[in-house]
């Protein structure tokens, strides 16, 4: 019963209906609670048969287990929802305060044994950001005047460039069935500059296009060799994990020492191809989650123990930005970022979906392309669609290239083509400042007795959008494979390892099989 209603759940918020969502996930966390706690005040009956009772206790524990899995599953949901601002009584008057939900969500989190959280500001971001008219607020960052965490473009490319993208990457299902997307580990190209071998429709907008445009903010651009080309497809509430844009196969084949194998490029972009949008309470609105970007570049030191008190309050400065057809987000490529948990908005009965840009059949998918301007980086030969890796390189002629780098959606540009828009126009107020990324998980232990929940088994989960002690914990899972793992001891049985659930925040089937996969395939996906 758990298990259905958790789907149901998922079900609601995936159609929008969060509040509805957040009742659902309010009953499964308390009809887990009560099965659990019977199964603590019940004790086996002594007069059974030894093996018999071992048979049952096994699937006791197997049932306790799935429920306490279930359980783990709901808490963050929830936590994530009103962290989100949906209160599960949207009728009732007054409505509940924010500090009220961000106190039970606090509570969620803290008996999944985390510490610090994205801000709420982050996570309940403005959905309604297009139709209203803010001025940009200062930044004041530790870095050189010209520097900005983030520099956004709107218009960017000319209208024939950016039909021929719509095109290859959406009208087209060539690049995605290629590479059966979505795939399990990372993949992207890399091509040569300023003599770039196997030039593409891609190559050509990043090198010839988005390179000269970004230069004025980059300086350091004059430097770069090559571009890293990546792109991803995804429902427009999707997110994506915070992560470093790394050198993957540096940091992991790499000899020397740990700082001499972490390398980022120079800048890194994304351009948004598609985005959701539709009609609700008379106003456009773009469903898609924005993008993050952190003032925290990776430290090699984050293996310390002397780190910095995980109860001070944890601020970082971030910059978030929203999709946008034809818009381009650039930043220093060293920078921690991330796709946001998406707020999934219900449209109302009366109005459908928006009628914008690149809308149609893909017109609820968020469909994104990434450029990384490296100035070394190590690359990958070509071998085949089933063997994926970062910064692939292809071979001249068309056997050494991949099909779809063949197909006439992605053939070079003509040479009178215009790459970068005449309207083209730097939106200077289009990043939101983040003041704080993080918030401090608070809990009055006092209080605990008005919420739902219970002590929970410990449950790791991917997204690193709640973290356990301290915000290192990031550069240290992402570093933790480019560190040999301890010599095993010679003597003696092998000390019990501590069996974890590794889950994402997704579909509940989607994070079920998650569950079940080995903790060695998560960390391929740094991206």
């Amino acid at each position: 019963m758990e298990s259905s209603l958790l789907q149901t759940a998922e079900s609601l918020r995936a159609t929008g209906s969060c509040d509805d969502a957040v009742t659902a996930l309010r009953t499964v966390i308390r009809l887990c609670n009560n099965a659990l706690e019977d199964a603590d005040d019940s004790a086996p009956d002594q007069s059974c048969h030894v093996q018999d009772q071992d048979q049952d206790q096994s699937d006791d524990d197997e049932e306790l287990s799935e429920k306490q899995q279930i359980r783990a599953l709901a808490l963050y949901q929830l936590a994530v929802l009103l962290l989100q601002g949906y209160s599960g009584t949207p009728s009732v008057s007054p409505s509940p305060s924010p500090s009220l939900l961000i106190k039970e969500a606090d509570f969620c989190l803290f008996k999944l044994g985390f510490c610090t959280r994205l801000h709420s500001n982050v996570l309940n971001y403005d959905l309604n950001h297009f139709n209203r008219a803010r001025p940009p607020l200062p930044l004041p960052l530790p870095l050189p005047p010209h520097t900005k965490l983030a520099v956004v473009y709107d218009n960017v490319f000319s209208p024939s460039v950016l039909s021929a993208l719509t095109n290859a990457l959406i009208s087209s299902e060539i690049f995605w069935s290629y590479h059966n997307y979505p795939t399990s580990t990372f993949f992207s190209y890399n091509f040569g500059h300023p003599n770039h071998q196997n030039q593409n429709l891609l190559s050509q907008i990043a090198l010839d296009g988005l390179l000269p445009l970004l230069l004025p903010h980059y300086p350091s651009l004059v430097d770069c060799t090559s571009v890293e080309i990546w792109a991803h497809r995804r429902d427009g509430e999707g997110h994506h994990q915070l992560h470093y844009d790394l050198d993957e196969r540096l940091l992991v084949e790499g000899k020397g020492e740990l700082k001499d194998r972490v390398r980022s490029p120079i800048v890194s972009s994304v351009f948004y191809l598609d985005v959701v949008d539709y009609n609700h309470g008379g106003g456009v609105v773009i469903a898609g989650a924005p993008t993050l970007v952190c003032d925290k570049k990776i430290s090699v030191d984050c293996f310390k123990e002397d780190q910095s008190d995980s109860e001070e309050d944890p601020d970082m400065l971030g910059a978030m930005v929203y999709p946008k057809i034809n818009r381009v987000l650039a930043f220093d490529g060293s920078l921690l970022h991330c796709v946001v948990p998406g707020n999934v908005v219900k449209p109302s009965d009366s109005e459908g979906e928006g009628e914008g840009e690149g809308k149609g059949e893909h017109s609820r998918r968020r469909v994104t392309l990434m450029f990384g301007f490296w100035k070394d980086v190590s690359t990958s030969d070509i071998v085949d669609e089933t063997t994926l890796a970062p910064n692939m390189i292809g071979k001249k002629g068309k056997k050494g290239k991949p099909s779809w780098m063949n197909d006439k959606a992605f053939s070079s540009l003509s040479p009178t083509t215009t790459i970068i828009n005449e309207a083209c126009v730097e939106s200077k107020d289009a990043a939101e400042h983040i003041e704080s990324v993080w918030a401090n998980v608070e809990v009055d232990e006092a209080e605990e007795d008005q919420w739902l929940v219970n002590d929970c088994e410990d449950v790791d989960f991917t997204g690193r959008f709640f973290l356990r002690e301290r915000i290192e914990e990031i550069d240290e899972e992402v570093l933790s494979g480019a560190i040999p793992p301890p010599p095993e001891p010679e003597e003696g049985p092998p000390s019990a390892s501590k069996q974890t659930n590794e889950i994402q925040y997704m579909s509940v089937e989607e994070a079920t099989q998650l569950g079940s996969s080995d903790s060695s395939d998560i960390k391929k996906r740094k991206r």
